[in-house]
């Protein structure tokens, strides 16, 4: 997972990034990721993945107020479920130089 490591304005577009990979050397898979921050979702993308292979699925977002926000990228359950959400932290600046 990657977020901005720079500085964060009010209103400002950021990018979150999430890896996924596909394990299975035979079977392609296809399943929703969801980006939820301050418990609401903020975004949805389908991702599909061939056998045996990654890819970063990146969110654009931004966040009109200051604070620090939760955020949880989300895919479907299945019968592993300590891999299926991946947290973060967003601290959107009050004051900036």
């Amino acid at each position: 997972m990657f977020t901005p490591r720079k500085l964060i304005r009010p209103g400002e577009a950021v990018k979150i990034g999430a890896a996924v990979t596909n394990h299975s050397r035979e079977k392609p898979v296809e399943f929703p990721l969801e980006l939820s921050i301050g418990g609401k979702r903020k975004a949805e993308k389908l991702v599909a993945l061939a056998p045996a292979s990654s890819a970063t699925v990146t969110f654009v977002v931004s966040m009109e107020e200051w604070g620090t926000y939760r955020g949880v990228v989300s895919k479907t359950r299945d019968r592993l479920p300590v891999d299926d959400d991946r947290y973060l932290v967003l601290d959107v600046s009050r004051q900036f130089r």
